[in-house]
């Protein structure tokens, strides 16, 4: 992900995920664990060593480690759902727990998850690339990216509180206010400074384009012929020639006018009328 101030978030360094295992309870499914190739590939390939388990007590129902295994630090902190994110009374002290967690580089490669990797994941998330200058836009299609459940209209109230309580915060951007937000829970500037530092990288050289399109050209269609519109990258130094997209605009039903009459019908003799398209 690119952030607002031209860097890009490192890969390898946190991961989001549902839970690596559960546990067998009255009423629910029996216990399961991810298959060993998962914990290999996890553990040896990307190499994560801390497991933050955001699950609460009767969803972890006693376990005492990471369903990655024992070389994993399993850490559980029963996490919050969105709409207690920076609202009124937000229980600060979890969200700390969370963040000295997240903040700290010795932990990395990290994985955080809940039950399902929605709401408590998806809130930390939100935090975690806020925090590190992402823009609004991405961090609302992260999140929703996430909601692949039945009926994701049943989130959006607790989405909403979250975004609400975010907007008194003290900061004119949403980095700025997750930087309040931060700040509330005990930390310095220090500390978020150690962690974009951690992991941000600036971009490549030649730096990577993103294309940012708007609709530059439009030919409506008639009905004898095909209209266009033309969007095209409005960022400076877009590559030569300019990107540019065409869309086609199929032909149009003919729309009729009234029939006129031309020559009037004669003894012997056919008259002739004549209608026009208005396209």
């Amino acid at each position: 992900m690119k952030t607002v101030d031209g860097c890009i978030v490192k890969s390898g360094m946190v991961y989001r995920s549902a839970a690596f295992n559960s546990v067998s309870r009255k009423g629910h499914a029996k216990a399961w664990t991810i298959p060993a190739w998962s914990r290999e590939f996890l553990t040896r390939r990307l190499g994560i060593k801390t497991d933050l388990d955001l699950r609460n007590d009767a969803e972890t129902g006693g376990i005492s480690g990471s369903g990655l295994g024992p070389n994993v630090r399993w850490i559980h902190i029963s996490g919050l759902y969105p709409g207690s994110v920076g609202g009124s009374g937000s229980p600060t002290g979890t969200m700390q727990k969370e963040l000295a967690v997240l903040l700290d580089p010795a932990n990395y490669p990290l994985d955080f998850h809940c039950k399902g990797g929605r709401d408590r994941t998806g809130a930390l998330g939100f935090v975690a690339l806020g925090l590190l200058g992402v823009p609004e836009r991405d961090l609302y299609l992260d999140y929703v990216w996430t909601w692949d459940m039945p009926d994701p209209a049943g989130h959006i109230g607790d989405w909403d509180a979250m975004i609400a309580g975010l907007a008194k915060l003290e900061g004119n951007t949403i980095c700025e206010k997750l930087e309040t937000l931060v700040r509330q829970c005990g930390f310095t500037d220090a500390d978020i400074a150690a962690y974009r530092e951690a992991m941000l990288e600036p971009l490549a050289d030649p730096p990577v384009h993103f294309h940012d399109t708007a609709l530059t050209e439009h030919v409506a269609p008639t009905c004898s012929a095909e209209g266009r519109d033309v969007y095209s990258c409005t960022n400076a130094g877009c590559t030569v020639p300019p990107y540019a997209v065409t869309n086609t605009l199929p032909v149009v039903e003919h729309v009729w006018g009234d029939w006129t009459v031309v020559t009037e019908p004669t003894l012997g003799q056919a008259g002739l009328r004549r209608r026009t398209c208005s396209v």
